[in-house]
């Protein structure tokens, strides 16, 4: 009896969800983000505004959940430019093409990786490796170095495909098949000997900002500048709700290292903020269940998305939010919705996880209040990807550690009479 394939077949979920909950952001050139940054935000470079960057997600989106081809996107394509007024670089052939082409395959790209993942555990805990095959399309227009690639067997959790995971570049072809031990046997196929594996030879690229400024981007050689990750990597899973809430737990002890921005200080912000009004604090809780009730009837239901002063918006899921609270922290459930629709700041700032390497692109909601019986506390909310990953409360004497969540891009500040 034939093995049966250890991947689900295409159009699957993983790829849909992988840009279904991507953070819209503005850019003005496709060098504004580098690499893995791509697997937490969609972008179209020249896309300044986030009614534009909606339609066109809208479009790429119905084109992963529908099946539907270029040409479909393209009638979309022109359907968006004409509704905004959009003024693009290149022709529309080609502009188009660039948008579709890009987003499928490394939304696919990222949805095969986390159905990798799942089939690599399963083959682990039977004692087994899986393995991944780098497949090229051996014709005149692929790339000398992607031919010389093709069938290099390695395991899925080599190192070689941090960096050379298709796609490796702009309309790359390459896939990659996946092959459990007996489907290697039977295809006859021989895993590529670790001395053999292809060595990663790193140069150094220039890049030309949207300032006219150049940087470097360390890219491996044979890959386009810009390609050189894994986007399913970068993207380290689905961003439910709970795996949000689970995974920010589980790194609670790592270090992190905000790239680039400024701070609170160097925008000459006042170091304590001001105190507005609040609601009426909620009643305690006797169990988690009651937790869950209070956000609940805070957000009028089980679930409930915010539109924020920034633009943007963070969906709320009572019976996640609500299992992750202390018990004592029930009554200060009616603070959420002014936190998110009326913050006193909101910062985002890209950070990496230094024991990860992995890069997240974050916003902070800030507000202070008084409270009769807890004094004054400083509110931050996290939010990553369009959820919250944690909620949480500082009092006066922690005002320092609460400042240190002032940093990165200043997206919004309350001013007086808003």
């Amino acid at each position: 009896m034939a093995e049966p394939d250890p991947l689900t077949p295409l159009p699957f979920k993983e790829a849909q969800d992988y840009l279904r909950q991507k953070v819209n952001l503005p850019t003005a050139t496709w060098t504004d983000l580098k690499e893995g940054m791509h697997a937490r935000a969609f972008v179209i470079a020249g896309a300044m505004k986030e009614d534009l960057l909606t339609d066109f997600r809208g479009a790429l989106q119905k084109a992963l959940d529908e099946g539907t081809t270029l040409a479909d996107f393209r009638r979309d394509f022109d359907r968006i430019v004409a509704r905004h007024g959009w003024t693009y670089k290149g022709s529309r052939g080609w502009r188009s093409r660039v948008i579709y082409d890009t987003n499928m395959r490394t939304a696919r790209a990222a949805g095969k990786w986390q159905q990798i993942n799942t089939a690599t555990a399963r083959e682990r805990k039977r004692g087994r490796v899986l393995y991944l095959r780098y497949q090229a399309v051996l014709d005149s227009r692929t790339r000398p170095q992607h031919k010389a690639w093709h069938g290099v067997v390695l395991p899925a959790d080599h190192a070689f495909w941090a960096t050379h995971y298709p796609p490796n570049g702009w309309y790359c072809r390459c896939t990659i098949q996946v092959l459990t031990e007996r489907q290697l046997a039977r295809y006859g196929y021989t895993p590529t000997p670790a001395d053999q594996a292809p060595k990663v030879m790193i140069e150094a690229r220039t890049v030309r900002r949207a300032d006219g400024t150049t940087t470097t981007w360390p890219t491996p050689q044979g890959i386009d500048t810009g390609w050189g990750y894994n986007p399913g990597e970068a993207a380290w899973g689905r961003n439910v709700d709970q795996r949000v809430f689970d995974d920010f737990r589980a790194r609670r002890q790592g270090d992190w290292e905000r790239i680039g921005g400024t701070d609170w200080e160097e925008l000459g912000l006042p170091r304590d903020l001001p105190v507005r009004s609040r609601p009426p604090l909620g009643p305690p809780a006797s169990d988690q269940k009651d937790v869950v009730d209070a956000v609940a009837r805070t957000i009028g239901g089980r679930e409930r998305t915010y539109f924020t002063p920034d633009g943007g918006a963070v969906h709320v899921s009572a019976e996640t939010l609500g299992g992750h609270l202390q018990l004592g922290r029930a009554p200060l459930a009616p603070l959420l919705p002014d936190l998110l629709t009326d913050p006193e700041e909101i910062w985002m700032a890209w950070e990496r996880h230094r024991l990860t390497g992995r890069i997240e692109l974050r916003r902070r909601f800030i507000r202070a209040v008084d409270l009769p019986e807890r004094g004054r506390l400083m509110l931050t909310v996290n939010a990553y990807r369009g959820r919250i990953e944690a909620w949480t409360f500082f009092g006066a004497g922690a005002l320092n550690q609460a400042n240190r969540a002032r940093g990165g891009a200043l997206l919004y500040r309350r001013t007086e009479g808003d």
